[in-house]
């Protein structure tokens, strides 16, 4: 019964809650036990200098990187904070591999001997592990030549970068919308623009023309197969022809200061079709007429790197299928182990077209599954149309509504330099077409399809 199934699953739900507390109590307990037989001397309310640095040099010998985190930020927190507590503690955690928890404590250690090698290389592997790599760069600049030989430390090349990605976008939109009856009962005249399947090409380089300034550009062709279907008296004429779309994108990435990057972006499309013309009058004539839009997109957005969070602010303004389009939105990352082993990122769009706003929503979370093999997943929810995301450089352009999607990427290091990335993703849309009541007047009917796409591609770093 429900009662049962109830009480099972509360009971069920308190067991696990009093094992997790069980467990964590015993975990801390322990190491409690440790601290009071193996350092008495840090019993003490305020301990000394000498024993802070006695016990946490100790614990760094020994490589006790769990005890030296717990010990170094307590006594931080107690007042005692100099070069070699700075360090100890950001080694811990580095070989705990928290690197932007390591970051924190580097970073301070070289405020109390800024021309330290020792800490400036922490720093630098620090921040690359934690994707921050225009504070590696910037950092790297002011290293002594001996260094930058020692980490193969190379000048800003003009091309950092090249990548290559192909993909398919499959719909069932064909196969499952084909045979309604898009006039009506009336059977005066209806029309139905479809589109189907995508091919997607796109090639895009990175520079560097400092450490602190960063530059992107793409190009993409998408060909896109579209087919009209005009009906009137119960009897069907299909029209199947290509679209076009190329793009040019271009953004770049600017240090402002640590851990702060400003973002500029533009993204330029040039679209060309052939659409179908009829007067809606059954018996006249049906012409084909090629028509070409030229649209844009702008972007602006800033970054801030925190401990162990990333905040984003960012707003587009474009001008797409005949309209214009404002987005405002923010986004926030987490990385609760301090890597890329598991992350999440959270954003929220304002979306505004014709005077109306809509949200939009999207949850990432990622994680390490192997030693090589990173997994993302995602979802999109919001009801949008005219949509771009990840700074503008991904436009959803197609005069259908996107009501939702979901998917998958995989990233996958073959050797040093040349990465691969898979990625997958479902979307639920929907699509109007017209049918006439009379000769004058007519409704526009919703149905819904779906689309899918698989994108592979491969970052060949120089």
């Amino acid at each position: 019964t429900m009662k049962e199934l109830r009480n099972s699953l509360l009971h069920n739900f308190f067991y696990l809650i009093k094992r997790m507390i069980r467990r964590y109590f015993i975990k801390f307990f322990f190491i409690f036990l440790f601290f009071l037989s193996g350092y008495d001397s840090i019993s003490q309310t305020n301990p000394d200098f000498k024993t802070i640095d006695s016990v946490s040099y100790d614990l760094f010998l020994k490589g006790a990187w769990k005890e030296l985190v717990l010990f170094g930020n307590s006594a931080i927190e107690s007042g005692t904070d100099y070069y070699y507590l700075r360090m100890r503690t950001g080694v811990a955690y580095y070989n705990k591999k928290n690197y932007r928890k390591a970051i924190e404590h580097f970073e301070k250690a070289l405020e109390f001997n800024s021309g330290d090698v020792f800490a400036s290389e922490y720093l630098y592997y620090s921040y690359l592990l934690s994707g921050r790599e225009m504070d590696s760069k910037h950092l790297s600049e002011y290293f002594p030549d001996s260094l930058k030989t020692k980490l193969d430390v190379k000048k800003s090349d003009f091309i950092d970068n090249i990548y290559i990605e192909y993909g398919n976008k499959y719909s069932n939109n064909n196969s499952l919308n084909s045979k309604i009856d898009i006039d009506g009962k009336e059977n005066i005249y209806g029309e139905f623009m479809r589109s189907n399947e995508q091919k997607y090409y796109n090639v895009g380089l990175k520079h560097y023309l400092s450490g602190d300034i960063s530059v992107f550009h793409g190009f993409s062709f998408i060909n896109i197969l579209q087919s009209k279907q005009i009906r009137f008296n119960n009897i069907d004429s299909v029209y199947t022809d290509n679209s076009y779309q190329k793009g040019y994108y271009l953004s770049g990435n600017f240090l402002l200061s640590k851990g702060l990057i400003l973002s500029p972006a533009f993204h330029y499309i040039f679209y060309e079709y052939t659409t179908i013309y009829t007067d809606k009058i059954p018996g006249k004539k049906i012409s084909k007429r090629y028509k070409t839009f030229n649209n844009y997109l702008g972007y602006i957005g800033i970054t801030k790197e925190f401990t162990l969070n990333s905040f984003g602010a960012f707003c587009t303004y474009s001008d797409l299928n005949s309209g214009n389009q404002l987005q405002i939105g923010c986004s926030l990352a987490f990385y609760p182990l301090g890597n890329y082993n598991l992350y999440s990122n959270t954003s929220v769009v304002n979306c505004t077209q014709n005077n109306r706003s809509k949200f939009v929503a999207d949850q990432t979370i990622g994680f390490k599954v192997f030693s090589k093999l990173w997994l993302s997943g995602f979802v999109t929810y919001g009801n949008f149309i005219n949509y771009n995301e990840k700074n503008g450089s991904v436009i959803y352009n197609v005069p259908d509504l996107i009501k939702y999607k979901y998917g998958a990427s995989v990233l996958m290091p073959l050797t040093k330099n040349i990465e691969l990335l898979i990625f997958y993703q479902y979307f639920m849309m929907q699509a109007n077409y017209i049918t006439f009541i009379n000769p004058r007047n007519s409704i526009i009917n919703n149905l819904s399809y779906q689309n899918q796409s698989i994108i592979g591609g491969i970052k060949w770093k120089f």
